[in-house]
């Protein structure tokens, strides 16, 4: 196939899945820099998507039932009136599945997905979870806070429908005590619905800090470039904190798999056990010294 001028990239969410694929979108622009490439994704990743400096374009689409006309007939319009040359489907779910089927020929033809190699295309499977090569484009945007160095970031939160993924706000106020013993300031992020969790470990822990509900993606990334290590649960923020450089220990239980969600910078450690309960205090601890060295 000639080289494509029009490139549609489909990466809709979650945050974690968003920041993984970021070494890709990096690569499919450098594979394509002439072209002009469109992001299609939600709205809570339109600035992030925007920030990366990789499209030309970023479009958002909601999130809607399979019976609601409306955004369906709107892409139909717009893919229809201009095709795409060339998809990269970094979603690959029923949804986008659906997306093909209602677009044109050459659309369907140029569409390719992590099962899919299309000619012409990166083999986006070959790259899938590759750090891009720097985020400085977000870390310079974030702001600076008077956190006592050396600090340690602590992101006890996740999806609320994943109780599953929390490790114990318990044991992570037992660690802070820990890190504060040694002269290390513990940090804690999480979103204003994760406020009970980040509450409970400053009040049993005195002497963290908290940010809980303070931060930008842009603010995280910057706090992790600056961070000696950070412990987290299987959530979005902790593989912004890894692609940032920051090493991190990632705790998992049965609810999801280290080899495909896992964080992918430089240095991740993996601790896991079917319930996140047995995880011991004392193994990550232990994880986290050997990162701070």
């Amino acid at each position: 196939m000639t080289q494509p001028k029009r490139i549609l990239v489909i990466k809709l969410s979650a945050f974690g899945d968003f920041i993984i694929s970021l070494g890709l979108f990096e690569r499919i622009r450098a594979a394509h820099p002439h072209a002009h490439i469109t992001l299609m994704t939600t709205h809570p990743f339109k600035d992030l998507g925007e920030q990366t400096g990789y499209f030309d374009e970023v479009r958002t689409i909601a999130r809607w039932r399979a019976t609601t006309l409306g955004p369906w007939l709107r892409y139909i319009k717009t893919v229809w009136r201009q095709p795409y040359q060339l998809v990269y489907d970094l979603q690959m779910n029923d949804r986008t599945r659906v997306l093909r089927l209602l677009s044109p020929a050459v659309m369907r033809q140029h569409w390719a997905d992590f099962a899919r190699k299309i000619n012409g295309a990166v083999d986006i499977a070959v790259f899938a979870g590759t750090p891009p090569t720097q985020i400085d484009w977000l870390v310079n945007t974030g702001r600076s806070f008077s956190v006592p160095a050396p600090y340690v970031l602590l992101v006890p939160g996740s999806a609320p429908q994943h109780p599953a993924k929390r490790w114990p706000a318990t044991h992570y106020a037992q660690l802070a005590k820990l890190l504060l013993a040694q002269g290390v300031t513990p940090v804690l992020l999480g979103t204003a619905a994760e406020a009970d969790i980040t509450t409970t470990i400053a009040q049993q822990a005195p002497g963290c800090v908290n940010l809980t509900g303070q931060t930008s993606f842009a603010d995280i990334a910057r706090l992790a470039q600056n961070a000696e290590a950070a412990v987290g649960n299987d959530t979005g923020p902790m593989h912004l904190i890894s692609c940032a450089g920051c090493p991190v220990v990632s705790l998992f239980s049965h609810a999801s798999d280290p080899a495909q969600s896992a964080p992918r910078g430089k240095v991740v450690r993996v601790l896991r056990s079917h319930n996140l309960t047995d995880v011991a205090i004392t193994a990550v601890y232990a994880e986290t010294q050997k990162l701070l060295g």
